[in-house]
C-alpha cells in the first residue's frame, strides 16, 4: 500500500481581515510565481539535509483564495515545511540556505503588491502554523540639501592659506560662508578687505535652516558699497551741470521714489 503524501495549504487573504482574497486581484501569472517561490525555498531547505530534493511538490488543488500542496518525498518535504514555517514565524533561517530569507522577503513584496498576506496550514480548516505579512514600503528619504546658482553679497573678514586660499564673507543676513578662490581672486578680496563684495557661483542650502552649508564661486560681481552721496558726488563730478540746482541730494532721490 503506497504511503500517503504529506500535505499542506497555502492560504491568501486580505491583509486587514480573515477573507480570501478576491480572485481578480490575482493574475495566473502572480499565483504560479508565488507556487515556484514556495517550490523553490522548500527545496533549498531539503537539498541542504540530504543533498537532493527528492521529488518537490506538486498540485493538489486550487480553490478560492488557497492552493492545496503535495509533497512528493513526504518526511523529507515535511521536515521542510515545519523548518520554512519556523523560519517565517522566528525570522532565521539554516546558515547552509541563506537564499530561503530572500524568498520570505520575496513574499512579503508580494503581499505589500497585493495587500494580502499569506499563511501556511495543515489544511484548509485548522488554524495557520505560519503567516507571511506585508514587507513595510520603502521610505524614500527626503532631500536635506538643495544647490543651485546664485549672488551672495557680504563683508570679507577673512582670507587664509597659502597654497589652498579660503575667503571668509559675513553675509547680509550675519551668516558666514567661505570658499577657496584662484590666486588670481587674492589681490582683488585683499584690496577690499572689509568692504561688502557681491560673487556669484553655486550654493549648497540646508533645507531645514535655510542657510548656506557650502559656496563653490564662479566670479567676483561688479559691486561697490557706496553710499547715496557718494555715488552722486561722483556723478557730480563727471556730470556737474546736471547737479548744480540740486542743492539736497537725499531728498531729491526721495521725492523720485515717491517718498
Amino acid at each position: 500500500m503506497a504511503k500517503k503524501k504529506s500535505r499542506f495549504v497555502i492560504r491568501i487573504a486580505d491583509a486587514g481581515d480573515s477573507q480570501e482574497i478576491k480572485p481578480e486581484k490575482l493574475r495566473a501569472k502572480d499565483l504560479a510565481d508565488l507556487i515556484v517561490k514556495f517550490d523553490n525555498a522548500l527545496s533549498t531547505l531539503v537539498k541542504s539535509q540530504f543533498g537532493d530534493d527528492l521529488g518537490g511538490i506538486s498540485i493538489l488543488k486550487l480553490s478560492k483564495g488557497s492552493i492545496t500542496l503535495e509533497c512528493n518525498g513526504a518526511l523529507a518535504y515535511e521536515a521542510a515545511v515545519a523548518v520554512f514555517g519556523k523560519a517565517i514565524v522566528e525570522d532565521s533561517v539554516p546558515q547552509n540556505a541563506r537564499n530561503v530569507k530572500k524568498i520570505i522577503e520575496e513574499l512579503e513584496e508580494f503581499n505589500l503588491a497585493h495587500d494580502s498576506k499569506i499563511e501556511l496550514k495543515k489544511d484548509k480548516k485548522a488554524a495557520p502554523f505560519a503567516t507571511i505579512k506585508k514587507a513595510l514600503p520603502k521610505v524614500v528619504p527626503q532631500e536635506s540639501e538643495l544647490s543651485g546658482e546664485t549672488a551672495v553679497y557680504g563683508k570679507v573678514i577673512g582670507i587664509t592659506g597659502i597654497e589652498k586660499i579660503r575667503v571668509t564673507l559675513k553675509l547680509l543676513s550675519n551668516d558666514t560662508i567661505d570658499f577657496s578662490v584662484e590666486p588670481s581672486f587674492v589681490k582683488e578680496f585683499g584690496r577690499r578687505y572689509n568692504d561688502i563684495v557681491g560673487v556669484k557661483g553655486i550654493a549648497t542650502w540646508d533645507i531645514a535652516s535655510n542657510k548656506i552649508v557650502a559656496f563653490e564661486m564662479k566670479e567676483v560681481l561688479p559691486y561697490t558699497e557706496e553710499s547715496v552721496k557718494e555715488i552722486f558726488s561722483s556723478l557730480r563730478e563727471n556730470f556737474s551741470t546736471v547737479f548744480d540746482e540740486i542743492a539736497d541730494i537725499e531728498k531729491f532721490v526721495r521725492e523720485q521714489r515717491g517718498e
